[in-house]
This record gives structure tokens, sequence and C-alpha cells, in this order.
């Protein structure tokens, strides 16, 4: 099962809404909340958005007991499970964590952990997670973030072991790893450029060292840092997944014209012909606007492309 991290978007909700059903099957989307979004709209949209079981990310909303009256009716309306952090966890009011106990998941930040472990945080986190109701080792989903990396040396990926470890050595066996490789800006990309995805490789290494088969998750194809806020429209771009790059095309120039002339590059390329236009919605959505010239969408519809790729691809390729 692969647990991509989401914003909870119009582009990333189009583009889970287009993949797929036999590729979808294998996802299971983390909704990255933030105290903008409204979450009394949530049960309603994911009706149509995406109807399997998926998770919704709390964990980075400050005052979480305010929501909890919406999160409970969520939970109740919906196959859905709720992500907290572990500070979370500690202070959530008892008859929510009571009650919903089996729903819930934990998301732990291990980004300071690259030089050395701080085992008596996370012996601390481990009696936290004991003490959950309902809950024990062989069912409490946990998900490590190490957030934005673009490269990393070996001594990282031991200390990253050995953090993981204290809780695989505690029963906790049902435990994804997650980073995000692509560049938070595409600034310094003019033409075509590969860049590496790194946060695969991480978890490829990390998963071999541990020995212990680390559930697979990522940003998709963008970064943890990138702000889906920032004003102006990006000049003409498209981020296409391969097994261990992703090929970055990009215009000089904003516009219809600069859409369809990065499609166009990206159907003529060596790297489409493998994949072809039916590889996923995305892809068709590409060939469409490299044969036609017409309607390439605006900056929600490339993002829903560049993520409904990665994702198949992921379920598909990797």
């Amino acid at each position: 099962m692969y647990y991509p991290i989401l914003r909870w978007k119009k582009g990333e909700q189009l583009a889970v809404s287009n993949l797929f059903e036999d590729d979808a099957k294998y996802m299971t989307p983390i909704w990255w909340l933030t105290e903008h979004e409204d979450i009394s709209k949530l049960t309603i949209a994911l009706d149509t958005v995406w109807t399997a079981y998926s998770i919704v990310d709390l964990s980075r909303i400050d005052e979480v007991n305010k929501l909890l009256p919406l999160v409970d009716t969520l939970i109740d309306s919906n196959d859905i499970g709720v992500m907290i952090s572990p500070e979370q966890l500690q202070n959530i009011e008892a008859d929510f964590q009571a009650n919903h106990a089996s729903s819930l998941s934990i998301r732990i930040c291990i980004a300071d952990q690259s030089t050395g472990v701080d085992t008596n945080k996370h012996q601390t986190i481990i009696t936290l997670l004991d003490d959950l109701s309902g809950s024990t080792g062989d069912e409490l989903l946990i998900l490590f973030d190490y957030g934005a990396i673009s490269d990393f040396e070996s001594s990282e990926v031991q200390n990253l072991a050995d953090c993981i470890e204290l809780y695989l050595s505690a029963g906790y066996e049902d435990l994804i790893f997650s980073s995000g490789a692509f560049p938070a800006s595409l600034a310094s990309i003019v033409g075509t450029e590969f860049i590496a995805r790194e946060d695969k490789r991480l978890h490829a290494e990390l998963t071999e060292l541990l020995g212990h088969d680390l559930l697979y998750s990522d940003y998709g194809a963008f970064s943890p840092l990138w702000d889906p806020s920032a004003k102006g429209i990006p000049l003409a771009n498209l981020r296409y997944a391969l097994d261990d790059e992703w090929m970055i095309i990009r215009d000089a120039k904003r516009g219809t014209d600069a859409s369809c002339a990065v499609a166009a590059i990206l159907v003529m390329s060596e790297e489409f012909e493998e994949y072809g236009e039916d590889f996923s919605w995305a892809d068709k959505r590409w060939q469409y606007k490299a044969d036609t010239s017409d309607k390439p969408g605006g900056p929600t519809q490339h993002i829903a492309e560049a993520h409904n790729h990665h994702l198949t691809h992921v379920v598909n390729k990797d």
C-alpha cells in the first residue's frame, strides 16, 4: 500500500479522482490539512473525490481539540482515519481518544534525528503510544516523516534506522516512512532537466538496513516546502516521474502556447514513449495538449496532472 501525503487542494483532489480504479486500490491518501481548511466540508467532498479509505492528517494543526466535534462526525460518516502528532495525543480529550482509538494513527516528525537519535524523546513517545486506548503494537499505524530532502549521507540512514528500530523493538510493525525530494522551486530550470528521486532511494536503503518492509510514502510531485498560496502564475512547466528521476520541462513563458509546447516536448521524448498516453489520465491529457494546442488548463490542472502521473507511477513501477 502506498501512502502519498497530499494537500487538501483542488489540484490534488482532481489528481486522485482521476486515478484508474486498478491503481487507486493500492493507495491510501493522507490528506494534509491546515487551519485554513474547512473540515465541515470534507464529508461531502470525499463522497466525490475518494470513497475508499483515506487518512486526514491533523498533526500540523495547533488547537486540534476545537475541531474534535467535526472530526467525530467525519469519522462516523466516512471510511476514514485520523492522524495526529504525539504532542496532540498527550493533550487530546480522553473521550475522543477512547471512542476513536482504532481510527487514530500517529505522525512523528524525525527531521531532527539526522545527526543523532534522541532516545529519551522516543521512549517517551512509545510510552504514550502504549497507553493509547484500544491499540496494540501490531494495529497502530505510525508515519515517520523526514520532510524535505535533497541528498543524504549513509550516517543519516543509520541514525534514522536506529530511531525506527526503537519502535520495532517495542512491537510496532505498521510503519510508514516518508520524505520529499522534489525541489521547492523550479526557478533555476529552463528547458529540460532531470532531478533524482532521492526520497525513493532513501526509503529503499532504510528498508534494507532495517530488514523490515517499511510502507512507502512521499509528497508526490511537489516539495513538502512548496507554498500553494504563493501569488502569481508560474512559468509553464511539467513534472514527469520516472523510475529514479523526475523529468522537468519548463518554458520561459506562461500561457496556452507555452503549456502546449512543454506537453509537445514531453510526448516526443523517449521517456514518454516508454509509458504512452494510456499510462494515466495525465498522460492522456498531455498527449491531447500536444496534438491540439487547445485548452491546456490552469495551475490547478497542471498540479493534478503532475500528481496523477506520479501516483500512477509509484503503484505500477516502483
